[in-house]
């Protein structure tokens, strides 16, 4: 604050006593009277005072135009100046002289007069060749700003000499700048970039209200539009990502670009191998726990035999790839989830579009084939567990001999019921995968945020999986 009302004062103390140096010709047409200072001393500084200045070493004629009394002479006629009187004034004589031998100042100074100066010099002279003391001397007099039609923008005195100035000159001012262009004009324009940015930042930021505005209250209506604007947003992006990932995955099969090498077996290793002994133990006992279940039951009519046909469709059309797609969603799922908002997070897979790869393609791609071959795979397991599980419970159980129980049950099994079980794990995998991905990819926050995608993730997964067994069931029942 003390910087700029200093400013404005040597910028009034300017516009006062002399701030424009030289008079253009335009000023030679003013109404107001020339001021000494203002328009005729830089003029007689400039080309004059070398030879009739205050160095008496260097003054000629024993002249000097700098002080009165010696310019206006003790007598009119001869005078270098006569006020009133530029016709009678030698110096005007001396200035608009043809003669070298009389012309001032000398052309060898190479220091020659405008006509513009040449005319502020007579009139000064016509006005009565008023000096003044040196500015400097002077005490300093506020002028009355001027009225434009500018006077609403005026914000200071200042704005005022420069808006009558502008409109003189038929320009029009430039709207406000903001905080940014400011700031840029007094540091990188001006002096550079700053040693520090934190003030460079303080001054772009606008300050915060010390009241904090209360927001408006939201109706029933306006909260349930909220949602479905959400809901709809959420499924279309799901949408979007099961049409690109679909895509991408058939393309991949005579396409190679833009996948790693190698990944679609690590990925498999990851999915099905290393799952395998987990799926097939929880198989194998569910297998046990139904024969024996089933057991008591047909027990009651004779029919323990009919415990292996029971198994062996249970587990092959539902149990089979059922019990696999969950077991699978919360091991592989969650990890591919967990994987991809890992990689959000560190940005990853910026860097990847950055270096011209798809992340959808480089990332996803080989986890969807990986699940789709290692899900049926690990169901046909399953479902060979389950029923070594029953086999077992009916040896033990019901004395039903090894290979009768599974004659029984290879009997009671057709075809179809296994491509029912196959054609279940491949939707459940693909929805799985497509589930993961998209719950990994609108990942948000930190760590929390990434355990918030990994359960989300699960979760919405079995819905998923329950969907689309219901609907298999509804289809296949129709069918078959």
């Amino acid at each position: 604050m003390k910087d700029t009302l200093i400013l404005r004062a040597f910028v009034l103390v300017v516009l006062a006593n002399g701030g424009f140096y030289y008079a253009s010709a335009e000023d030679l047409s003013r109404g107001e009277a020339l001021q000494f200072n203002q328009d005729v001393r830089p003029i007689l500084s400039d080309h004059c005072y070398a030879c009739h200045g205050p160095d008496a070493h260097s003054r000629k004629a024993k002249l000097r135009l700098d002080k009165r009394e010696s310019a206006l002479g003790t007598n009119e006629v001869g005078a270098a100046i006569v006020p009133g009187k530029p016709e009678l004034s030698e110096l005007v004589f001396r200035i608009e002289s043809d003669d070298e031998d009389e012309f001032m100042p000398p052309p060898k100074f190479r220091k020659s007069l405008s006509s513009a100066e040449k005319k502020i010099l007579v009139r000064w002279i016509a006005e009565g060749a008023k000096y003044e003391k040196h500015w400097s001397f002077e005490q300093p007099k506020s002028p009355k700003p001027p009225n434009s039609r500018h006077d609403a923008k005026v914000k200071n005195p200042i704005d005022s000499f420069v808006f009558k100035r502008m409109e003189e000159k038929e320009l029009i001012p430039s709207n406000p700048a903001n905080r940014e262009t400011l700031i840029r004009r007094a540091t990188l324009d001006l002096t550079g970039l700053p040693e520090r940015l934190q003030p460079f930042f303080d001054f772009v930021t606008p300050p915060s209200p010390s009241t904090p505005p209360t927001p408006p209250k939201t109706t029933v209506l306006e909260k349930l539009g909220d949602r479905l604007d959400r809901a709809y947003a959420e499924t279309a992006g799901f949408l979007y990502l099961t049409a690109d990932l679909t895509v991408f995955s058939v393309q991949s099969l005579y396409r190679r670009g833009g996948i790693r090498k190698g990944s679609f077996i690590e990925q498999s290793h990851t999915i099905g191998a290393q799952a395998l002994p987990i799926v097939g133990l929880i198989l194998f006992l569910i297998g046990a726990v139904s024969a024996l279940q089933s057991a008591a039951q047909l027990r009651q009519f004779g029919a323990d035999i009919f415990v292996a046909d029971l198994l062996g469709i249970g587990l092959t059309r539902e149990l089979g790839p059922l019990m696999t797609a969950i077991m699978v969603s919360g091991r592989s799922g969650s990890a591919i989830a967990a994987e991809i908002s890992t990689m959000k997070f560190t940005e990853e897979l910026d860097a990847l579009q950055t270096m011209g790869l798809d992340p959808l393609r480089f990332v996803a791609v080989p986890k969807m084939w990986a699940m789709l071959l290692c899900m049926p795979l690990l169901t046909i397991m399953a479902d060979l567990l389950g029923i070594l599980g029953g086999t077992l419970v009916g040896l033990v159980s019901m004395d039903i001999p090894v290979t009768t129980f599974l004659n029984q049950v290879f009997s009671a099994l057709f075809l179809k019921d296994l491509l029912t079980g196959l054609v279940k794990s491949i939707s459940f995998a693909w929805i799985i995968t497509i589930i993961a991905v998209h719950r990994g990819l609108n990942f948000s926050g930190g760590a929390a945020g990434v355990g918030q995608a990994t359960t989300s993730s699960v979760v919405t997964s079995l819905f998923g999986i329950i969907i689309l067994d219901a609907f298999w069931g509804l289809v296949f029942y129709l069918k078959w």
